[in-house]
């Protein structure tokens, strides 16, 4: 996946597509440099899309503040697990706990991917709530189900039968 997302770069370097799967492929495969790849084509992203990018890799070299404030404005999409683990990182619990919540209850107004919220939900350290929203998300079968031994903020499931059948049900299993 990393080889074909740095070949749809070198093909196209001016398209806010190739740049977004080039960082979200790289981040996924190697967090470390991911940093780099979102150097490399944050210019010609979509601007709210490079934001999102700056937060979560922020978040995820431990800038909580910086994560915050950039990942606020999407606190309620599909990108509101990191917002969560943002707020928590910076103790703010109660307020990472009524977003996440504010989340689960838009489900009955509008699609929150649930990938995100279980993300959220172990921020908080609720495990069995965490592990529910990831099951939910691949009988949703987003795409997003199909990353979830390789997001960072569901480490602390590795392990866990119930994740590692998930893992099984998925094809993820190594």
């Amino acid at each position: 996946a990393l080889e074909a997302a740095r070949h749809a770069w070198e093909l196209d370097s001016l398209s806010a597509y190739t740049g977004f799967y080039l960082v979200s492929t790289t981040w996924l495969v190697d967090p470390q440099r991911g940093a780099e790849a979102f150097t490399l084509a944050r210019r010609r992203m979509v601007p709210d899309d490079a934001r999102v990018w700056e937060g979560i890799l922020a978040r995820s070299a431990g800038d909580c503040a910086t994560a915050e404030r950039l990942l606020r404005p999407f606190g309620a999409t599909a990108y509101v697990g990191w917002y969560v683990h943002a707020l928590v990182c910076l103790g703010r619990r109660a307020e990472a706990d009524s977003v996440v919540r504010a989340a689960v209850a838009d489900t009955a107004q509008r699609y929150v991917n649930p990938i995100s919220v279980g993300i959220g939900l172990l921020a908080l350290g609720d495990r069995d709530a965490a592990i529910r929203w990831l099951e939910r998300g691949a009988d949703e079968r987003t795409w997003w189900a199909m990353l979830i031994d390789r997001f960072e903020d569901l480490a602390p499931l590795h392990g866990e039968p119930r994740f590692e059948a998930l893992k099984r049900r998925l094809g993820l299993q190594r």
